[in-house]
């Protein structure tokens, strides 16, 4: 059975550069799995680092946006909408409150996850960040992990594997417990990337957390701007998991020619985002060091960030 799937991309201006040199390999390495892919823009400025170019790159956004729409078929965008009124339907669709903040204590995405979630028209949708490097088989893993995340009740989220895969089988990050080769098990999810049921997302509400008094969120209050906001939604989502015991899977895949894996950088220098297209080369013909393997922050012998400073 082929199941209708979802690809939802949130995109910001600040991250124009990024998205110049990523994001037609993020639609274009699933398309034939999916049923349609939506891109969810970024209506209102936030601070700090997350605010940084918006308005100088809104409108060249939106351009190469409707270049994309117009090559792809399947490919439809949006503005994210802060409104009352869909705040209030967002509010009701997930929380157990009837308002939600806009970003989290550090400025970063919070309700344009919801928002872009929320205007898919599937149950199934895989979710990406606009920073995100994938690799393995293209137009295979989603039908498969779909089939995975419907085989047992406490799944509420299945990834990709975090990382390429090692020769040991084994990642360079602690997990839960391990399910099987290259599959792993996770108490907590990440919004960077995820695939979802978004019925098994609905029947759990939500619980809005402030940023407890600690001295790291003291820290972000100042650089904030004075703000002392929520914790991010993927720490409210863990919590949610943490309580009714649901997991996340990480997974390679089902098998020979049906892989997939993501890379995420922790940092984005100008000329780390001017190398992605090589990086994605070097993806491609497996030419990766041994120390990336199972290891899912792009690594220093991947790309040098010291030599970038």
């Amino acid at each position: 059975m082929t199941n209708k799937v979802s690809l939802q991309i949130n995109l910001s201006a600040t991250d124009l550069p990024l998205c110049r040199n990523l994001l037609q390999r993020q639609i274009h390495f699933w398309y034939e799995e999916l049923d349609e892919v939506v891109l969810s823009i970024e209506s209102k400025k936030s601070f700090g680092k997350f605010a940084t170019d918006f308005d100088e790159n809104k409108r060249a956004l939106l351009e190469m946006v409707e270049q994309i729409s117009t090559n792809y078929s399947k490919v439809r965008y949006h503005f994210i909408d802060y409104s009352p009124r869909r705040n209030s339907e967002l509010a009701d669709k997930f929380f157990d409150k009837g308002r939600i903040p806009e970003k989290d204590y550090r400025g970063c995405a919070f309700y344009s996850y919801l928002d872009g979630l929320a205007n898919c028209r599937n149950r199934y949708i895989i979710h990406l960040d606009s920073d995100m490097l994938i690799g393995g088989d293209p137009n295979s893993w989603i039908q498969d992990a779909v089939n995975l995340l419907n085989s047992d009740h406490r799944y509420l989220l299945i990834n990709p594997l975090p990382g390429p895969p090692a020769a040991d089988c084994e990642l360079k990050q602690k997990y839960y417990s391990k399910a099987g080769p290259y599959k792993f098990i996770f108490t907590k999810m990440s919004t960077r990337v995820f695939l979802i049921d978004m019925d098994k997302v609905l029947a759990h509400k939500l619980r809005l957390k402030r940023a407890p008094l600690r001295l790291r969120y003291v820290k972000w209050f100042f650089k904030s701007g004075w703000r002392w906001g929520h914790m991010a939604l993927e720490d409210i989502m863990s919590d949610s998991m943490i309580r009714r015991s649901l997991l996340r899977v990480d997974t390679l895949g089902a098998g020979e020619g049906r892989s997939a894996y993501t890379l995420h950088p922790l940092w984005k220098p100008a000329a780390f985002i001017a190398s992605i297209p090589r990086l994605l080369e070097k993806i491609d013909r497996n030419d990766i060091p041994e120390s990336q393997r199972g290891y899912y922050n792009v690594h220093n012998d991947f790309f040098n960030f010291e030599l970038a400073k």
